[in-house]
Formats: structure tokens, C-alpha cells, sequence
């Protein structure tokens, strides 16, 4: 069963993500700010992370800077959860955004269930 982490402010958004995860057959952790977010990744090594870029403190550019940085962390494979990307930007369920001068796949917020469920299956197939 895959391990996904979800890193969201918004506790019933991610909390409603991880339902959701469950019930699609991953095994979803939930971290509620970036900070805990990588002291959950490096516990837990997860197959996937769902990251959201808007947070007080250590926000998700910030993290993914840091996840890219660890030799442990730097190939978990990471999905932004952003309202900085419209849906009409998404090409085949996935928009772009740009952190560090890196690219990386992003899901608009707000999103589809069904739709976010394909995208991490797809991603972990």
C-alpha cells in the first residue's frame, strides 16, 4: 500500500484528502505545515507527497527546496497543491509551477476527487 504525505494548512482539506486517499487504497500521513511535513518525510520515507505552496512559516517552495537539497528525500516524487495555477493551464489533469528555478506538477485547488485520485494512481503506477 503506498504511502502518500499530505502537507496543508487548511487541516480539513487535508484531513478530506487523506479520507480520500484512504478510501482509494493509500496510506495517507498528514502533516499541517512545512516544518512537520519534512520531519514526516524523513520518518516515513512516503512514495508521493501532496504539497500545498501557501503556508505561514516554512511554506511549500521552502520545503521542496529543502526535500531536493537531502540526499535521503531528494527522489520522493512531489505533486503541488496550488490556487496558483488555473485549471485552464492543466494539460492531462496537471499544471506546472516553477520553484527554484525548477518545474515541478501541480493540481489546482480546488480540485476534483476523482481527478486527484487518478493523478497520484498515475503517478504510482
Amino acid at each position: 500500500m503506498p504511502t502518500v504525505l499530505v502537507v496543508d494548512d487548511d487541516q480539513d482539506l487535508a484531513q478530506a484528502i487523506a479520507a480520500v486517499l484512504q478510501y482509494a487504497g493509500f496510506h495517507p500521513l498528514v502533516a499541517c505545515n512545512g516544518q512537520d511535513g519534512m520531519g514526516m518525510a524523513r520518518e516515513h520515507k512516503p512514495d508521493l507527497i501532496l504539497l500545498d505552496i501557501m503556508m505561514p512559516g516554512m511554506d511549500g517552495s521552502e520545503m521542496m527546496i529543502r526535500l531536493r537539497a537531502d540526499d535521503d528525500l531528494q527522489r520522493i516524487p512531489v505533486i503541488c497543491l496550488t490556487g496558483l495555477v488555473s485549471t485552464e493551464d492543466e494539460a492531462g489533469g496537471l499544471g506546472e509551477i516553477t520553484i527554484g528555478g525548477e518545474k515541478y506538477q501541480s493540481i489546482a485547488k480546488p480540485f476534483d476527487n476523482e481527478k486527484l485520485v487518478a493523478v497520484v494512481q498515475n503517478y504510482l503506477a
